[in-house]
Parts: structure tokens; C-alpha cells; sequence
């Protein structure tokens, strides 16, 4: 017999019955296991429980109702049993009934058949008990599990009846709301003021809706517990007919969706975050198609959401980073790595632009990448700034050496020229001499020049700023200009219709178009063209944010334009270094651009050049826009003043061979002079004088006390009645930004013996006292 397998179990003591029975039930297909007593009966039981047993009443050393009473006995369960005997009893038979006995059959001739009849009826109704019982413990396993689902999902079950306005809840759904299951569940309208007003209202509309019509509904509810907490929940319902087909309530579920909810939130937060943050952010899947780009990409690139979703980020590719690079950085990423770093990238327009990116990969629960996240910042700008804050620096660097030299210089040069001029003057016409010195002078001359071309660029010279129209400078500048360029190259004016007024030192501005439009020339084959052109702009912000030195308002512009062969990126990059040029050697100086930046600088403009490599450069000059018309033309003064005098002048020169010059000079053309070499020395000397000079004439810059200390302090003394300052450069002694203060007579080294005089005649003829503080 199988393990297991079930049986009958066929308790006789006489074998011919036992082998009767057994072949008379062996076809209801149960296997039929022979015992003669109750102990071996026992030992078949313990070892497998039979289906049913065929027990006989009388039977050796025990009957049939004490082996089934000793089960009890034991508290066991007795197996359904037929009770076999050859004695009719009353008592017999209602005893082993009252045992549990499903029959009770008395053996006789014709046996056989009812016991047949009764092992089949019982056997099949233990089977429909079995599987009854199999069918209610398989449903209450489900019951047990949906209710385990229920909790787990958090979903609540309901059963409203319309007519009753009752309610029937799960538990969940009692746990869900916060309720106690010992409370009655409220009714309709009072289940309603739980919801938040809002929410309350779409499920009142839903509910009706569903009950005219019967169609089911979902909505998701925001329900407030009692502690104050907002609970989200998914609500879900359907229509319960009654046989007619009329709608006679609802069921449905709710599901807490709180977290997701949440999440949700979470989610469009960040999404808001993404979408309204100033950094390009990309999402791109495994292969790298692009999946997301947020606005501040499309703002970078110029491309829009749709032209990029499902391409590759190598759009983007600037050609400025080799295949190495693009390939460290895939290797990286897809390792799982972070990737950071700087790169150029294309726009769609063509147009460069740099980033800082962060480049990092997306993992799903299992691990696997399934997505990259870059997040790139547009430094363009900022590099920008950066740059030219070093060239800046730079400049101001190079300008401080080439301003002290200059004044070094400045100081020889006067003495040669002056030197020069008094052996000139003494020299005779025919003198073969007098040739010699002339060509001297001519070459302190080009020095000279040079000097003011190196304080122009270090922004050191003096400027005497006046409102002059940009328009009239241009035009009297034009015939000048063509011979200069020559007859190949065509000269063209684009002058603005209205007058083009700044406040700039006027021989400098034309310092400015002269070295721009030399520099056209230069760049221009023959048959080119060079056009002069001036505006009034009134810029955007973002003008001005580009250029900070500037002050906001209405801008004068001037432009020079040319047709030539234009300059590329890096070559821009250098323009307005000193020294650095693109010309021929021997072909020129480079100072030429870096004057022109250091004279609009010291004017506090700012100038812009766009090139493309073969087809031309503009460079153009921003100025504040001037509202106060430029004065009529002043009188000429010279030669209104004789070059010579009586007064007495104080000479303070800290270099020895100007000083002796300057006496020199003065004593021929009839002046008193008093010599000092510094500060200290002419005041100690006037304090012992006590009476002041008619005129102060001093260097600015000397050790100790300089010349504007100087001249306060005599001017408060009352030691001097006028002051003329001379230097080769400002240290912003007597100007601001090198703008000469008003009122303050100034003259500039390297000077000629006739411009001294000219000046200290200028100076003591002139109105009122200036003995400036």
C-alpha cells in the first residue's frame, strides 16, 4: 500500500468473512487492508489513518465500542467507522451509533449487498465533507490573503447601501481612516466632511453620477484625519444592481497613494528646480540618445527641445577636443563613474562656447546605468571677464614700467632739446653745423613721439579734455588722412546725422583714427577700403554687462571699417599688447593699437574689434554721449605775450641737467632766478627769504616732497603768487585719471625753450592769482 494512499481498513477475526467482504467492495477503488483484532487495528491506524473502517462488534479480547470509546479516551479522533456484527441488538446498534458509527449492518445471507450500498454512500459522503472542507479552508486562505494584501497595499474595501445609508468597511479600511473598529462607521453625508472641501465636493459629484448613471468612477481624494495629517487616497467604486437592473448602492476600494503622492510633489519640485535653473542639464539613456534637455540648455545651444530629444550629444562636438578625450570620458561614465570637467562645445549656430560639466550615471535597483545626467554651467563669460582682468593686469603691469621710463626719458629729452635749441640759435646759418644739430633735434623728436606713444598706452600722459564733435574731427581729419593712405586705397565717411558729442582730450582722439585707420591701411591690399563711420547708441544691459567700465547712458561711436585680411581668434587675443604685431619686421612698432586702447581707456571708453580671417576688421570706440555742445572756437593767444620778463622765479628740478637749463633759459630771457633740486630745499630757502616769488615753476614728480605738496604749501604760506607744474607723466598729482584738474597750469616734458617761454609768460600774464592749492 503507498504512503499515503488512502484505504479501507477491514477489522474481522473470521477469515471467510474478512476475504467475502473484501472481493465484494475491491471494484469502489480503494485498496482494502485485512486485520483480525483491535491491536493490530491500532498499529494500521498509527501507521496510516485509514478512510473507512469495516469493524466488527465481537472480536477477541476487546468489542468494537470500547476500541472506538478508547480513541476518546486518548483524545483522538476515532476514523469514520461501519459497524459488522451477527447480533441484532437495540442497545448494541444505538450505543455505536451514539459512538459515531455512519451504519450499523447485520451479517446474514444476504450482507453482501447493503454493505456494499453502505461503504459507497459513506465513502462518497466523506468525500463531499472533504472537499467541502478543503473548499472553506481554500477560501478562508484567500479571505486571509486578500486581507494580508489589503494591509500590505493599504487598500480598504466598502459596501454602501443606498437605501439604508449604511456602510460595511474592512479593517484596513477602519486602520486606513483612523477610526476604532468598535465605533459605528459614519453615514454618507458625515463620511463627506472628511474629505477636504474640495475633495469632498468631486467625490459628492462622482457618487451621484455613478448612482444615476451606474458607471463606475476613480478619483484620487485628499481625506483629513483627525490628528491633522493629510491623507491622499485613491478611491475607486462601482454600482451594485439589484435583479430589476436599478441601482441600489456602491462598493469600491480606497488605496493610501500618500507616499506617491508625496513623491509626486517631490518629483514636480524638482522638476521646476531643473526646468527654471540656470545650468544646461541633459539626460541621455545608456546609448546616449538624449532623453531630456531642460530650457537653459536650449537657451546655451540655440537648439530646442524637439530638434535634440532621441539624437546623441555629439551635436555639440566643437572639434576642439581630440577623439581621446571624448573617449576617456565614455570610458569613465560608463564604468559608473562621475565625470567632470571643461570642454567647448558648438552651438547651433556655430558659434563656440565653454562649459564646466558633471557628467554622472543613473542606476536602477538592480544596478544597471539606465541613464547619464549632465549638468553643464556656460563659463564663456566668466573666462571672458577673467581674461581680461589678466590682460588688465598685464597692461597696468607693462604700463607702470613703460610710465617710469617715459619719465626718465622725458627729463633726458628736454635736456637735449633744449640744449640742442640754444647751440642751434647760437649756430649761423651757413654754419655746417647747424645741419648736425637739426637732425639731432629731428631724431629727439621721433623720440619724443615714441615717449607719448608709450605714456598714451600706460595711460599716463596728461589730458586736457574738451566736448568736441566726433563728426567735425572726422571731416577735418579726411583730406589729411587720404595722402597719408595713399591714392589706391579709397577713404569713405559714414557720419551720423546728428552731432556725435564726447568729452575727450581732441589731439588724442585724433591720435585714436589716426593710428586705426594707419592700421586699416596696413591690413588692405591695393584697390581696398577703409570706412570712417560715427553713431549714437543706446546699448542693452547686457552691453554693459559685458563691458562694466562703462557709464550707462547714450554712447558716441566711432568706427573704422576695412575690407582686408582680417585677424583670427588668436590673433585678436594680442591686439592691444605693447610690442605685438602682425606686421613685417620693420613694418611697425606694435604700439600702435595699444595707444589707442590706453588713449580710450584714459577716456573712459572702451573699444571693440570683429574680424574674420579674409574678409575685413572693424574696430570701434565707445564714448559716454557728451549733452553740452562744444564751445566756439578760443582765440589764439600766440604770440600776444613777449617771451621775455623781469619777475622773479623759483626753479625746483630734481635733475641736475634741467635745472641747470632752466636757469640757464631764464636768466637770458631777463628773469630773477632762485634754484632748489627738491621740495625740502625750496621751502627751507623761501623760509628764509620771507617774501614770496612771482612765480613757482616745479617738477611734479621728485623724492621727498613732491611739486603739488610743494606748491600747497607755499600757496598757504603766501610764499608764491603763481605755480607752473612740469612732468613727463601723472601720478594723478594735479588730474584725476590724468584729466587736468581746472585751473592748474601745466606744462608737458619734453618741452622746447620757446614753449617754456611761452608758457611762463602764459602763466604770469594771466588773470587773477593762480597759485593753485
Amino acid at each position: 500500500m503507498g504512503e499515503g494512499k488512502p484505504y479501507i481498513l477491514l477489522v474481522e477475526d473470521e477469515p471467510d468473512i474478512a476475504k467475502l467482504t473484501a472481493d465484494r467492495i475491491s471494484d469502489l477503488g480503494y485498496e482494502i487492508k485485512h486485520v483480525s483484532d483491535t491491536p493490530a487495528a491500532r498499529a494500521a491506524i498509527k501507521e496510516s489513518v485509514p478512510a473507512l473502517i469495516l469493524l466488527d462488534y465481537k472480536l477477541p479480547g476487546e468489542n468494537g465500542l470500547k476500541f472506538v470509546e478508547s480513541f476518546k479516551a486518548r483524545g483522538e479522533t476515532c476514523p469514520p467507522f461501519i459497524v459488522m456484527t451477527g447480533h441484532s441488538g437495540e442497545e448494541i446498534a444505538v450505543a455505536m451509533l451514539r459512538a459515531g458509527a455512519r451504519d450499523y449492518l447485520v451479517k446474514g445471507v444476504s450482507f453482501f449487498d447493503p454493505l456494499k450500498s453502505s461503504v459507497k454512500r459513506v465513502l462518497e459522503e466523506l468525500e463531499s465533507a472533504r472537499r467541502l472542507e478543503a473548499s472553506r479552508l481554500a477560501l478562508k486562505e484567500s479571505e486571509e490573503k486578500s486581507k494580508e494584501a489589503q494591509r500590505l497595499a493599504r487598500v480598504g474595501s466598502w459596501e454602501w447601501d443606498a437605501a439604508t445609508d449604511t456602510i460595511t468597511w474592512s479593517e484596513e479600511y477602519y486602520r486606513l481612516f483612523s477610526l476604532e473598529p468598535a465605533q459605528p462607521p459614519p453615514g454618507y453625508e458625515a463620511h463627506l466632511k472628511a474629505y477636504t472641501p474640495e475633495s469632498a465636493a468631486r467625490l459628492d459629484a462622482a457618487v451621484k453620477s455613478s448612482m444615476r448613471t451606474g458607471e463606475p468612477y476613480e478619483l484620487d481624494l485628499e481625506f483629513a484625519r483627525p490628528q491633522g495629517h493629510c491623507l491622499w487616497i485613491s478611491a475607486r467604486s462601482a454600482a451594485r444592481r439589484d435583479a430589476q437592473g436599478r441601482t441600489t448602492g456602491l462598493y469600491g476600494t480606497v488605496q493610501d497613494i500618500t507616499a506617491r503622492k508625496q513623491a509626486e510633489e517631490a518629483r514636480k519640485r524638482l522638476m521646476a528646480a531643473i526646468e527654471q535653473t540656470g545650468d544646461g542639464i541633459l539626460i541621455s539613456g545608456p546609448d546616449g540618445a538624449i532623453q531630456y534637455v531642460n530650457p537653459a540648455f536650449e537657451k546655451v545651444t540655440g537648439y530646442s527641445r524637439g530638434e535634440v530629444l532621441g539624437r546623441n550629444p555629439r551635436i555639440l562636438k566643437s572639434g576642439e577636443q581630440d577623439q581621446a578625450y571624448y573617449r576617456g570620458l565614455w570610458e569613465t561614465i560608463s564604468s559608473g563613474r562621475t565625470w567632470e570637467g571643461r570642454m567647448v562645445n558648438k552651438r547651433k549656430d556655430g558659434t563656440l562656447y565653454t562649459v564646466e560639466a558633471t557628467i554622472s550615471p543613473v542606476r536602477d535597483a538592480a544596478g544597471k546605468i539606465v541613464n547619464y545626467v549632465a549638468v553643464k554651467k556656460d563659463i564663456t563669460e566668466r573666462l571672458q571677464l577673467e581674461s581680461r582682468l589678466r590682460q588688465s593686469q598685464k597692461m597696468e603691469a607693462v604700463g607702470l614700467l613703460a610710465g617710469g621710463v617715459a619719465h626718465d626719458f622725458n627729463n633726458i629729452l628736454t635736456a637735449i632739446k633744449g640744449y640742442g635749441a640754444l647751440v642751434t640759435r647760437a649756430l649761423g646759418p651757413e654754419d655746417p653745423s647747424r645741419k648736425d644739430m637739426l637732425e639731432i633735434m629731428t631724431a629727439a623728436d621721433r623720440a619724443v613721439t615714441l615717449t607719448r606713444q608709450l605714456l598714451a598706452f600706460s595711460r599716463k600722459q596728461i589730458m586736457v579734455p574738451q566736448v568736441i564733435d566726433l563728426n567735425k574731427s572726422l571731416g577735418d581729419m579726411v583730406n589729411m588722412l587720404r595722402r597719408i593712405i595713399g591714392e589706391d586705397i579709397r577713404l569713405k565717411t559714414e557720419l551720423f546725422s546728428a552731432p556725435c558729442l564726447a568729452k575727450v582730450d581732441p589731439g588724442q582722439m585724433e591720435q585714436v583714427i589716426m593710428n586705426l585707420t594707419l592700421n586699416a591701411r596696413d591690413a588692405i591690399p591695393k584697390g581696398g577700403e577703409i570706412t570712417l563711420e560715427t553713431a549714437i547708441l543706446t546699448p542693452s544691459e547686457e552691453f554693459f554687462s559685458a563691458h562694466p567700465d562703462l557709464a550707462r547712458g547714450r554712447l558716441a561711436c566711432v568706427k573704422v571699417r576695412d575690407n582686408g585680411c582680417g585677424m583670427s581668434p588668436g590673433e585678436q587675443r594680442h591686439l592691444f599688447e605693447p610690442f605685438y604685431t602682425t606686421k613685417a619686421p620693420g613694418k611697425g612698432t606694435g604700439l600702435g593699437l595699444p595707444v589707442v586702447f590706453g588713449i580710450v581707456k584714459q577716456s573712459r571708453g572702451e573699444i571693440e574689434v570683429e574680424s574674420t580671417p579674409g574678409k575685413g576688421s572693424t574696430f570701434s570706440v565707445y564714448l559716454p554721449l557728451a549733452e553740452t555742445p562744444p564751445p566756439g572756437e578760443g582765440k589764439n593767444m600766440a604770440g600776444k605775450h613777449p617771451a621775455t620778463g623781469h619777475e622773479t622765479v623759483l626753479l625746483v628740478e630734481d635733475e641736475p641737467s634741467l635745472r641747470r637749463l632752466g636757469e640757464r633759459v631764464l636768466r637770458e630771457s631777463g628773469y630773477k632766478v632762485l634754484a632748489a633740486s627738491d621740495g625740502q630745499e625750496a621751502l627751507k630757502f623761501m623760509e628764509e627769504r620771507g617774501e614770496p616769488v612771482d612765480l613757482l615753476i616745479t617738477d611734479l614728480v621728485m623724492p621727498g616732497m613732491s611739486g603739488r605738496e610743494l606748491g600747497k604749501e607755499l600757496a598757504r604760506r603766501k610764499l608764491t603768487r603763481r605755480t607752473l607744474y612740469m612732468s613727463g607723466y601723472t601720478d594723478d598729482a594735479i588730474s584725476t585719471h590724468g584729466v587736468l584738474e581746472p585751473g592748474v597750469a601745466f606744462i608737458y616734458k619734453p618741452f622746447s625753450v620757446e614753449a617754456l617761454s611761452d608758457k611762463i609768460r602764459e602763466v604770469l600774464d594771466g588773470p587773477g592769482d593762480q597759485a593753485k592749492a
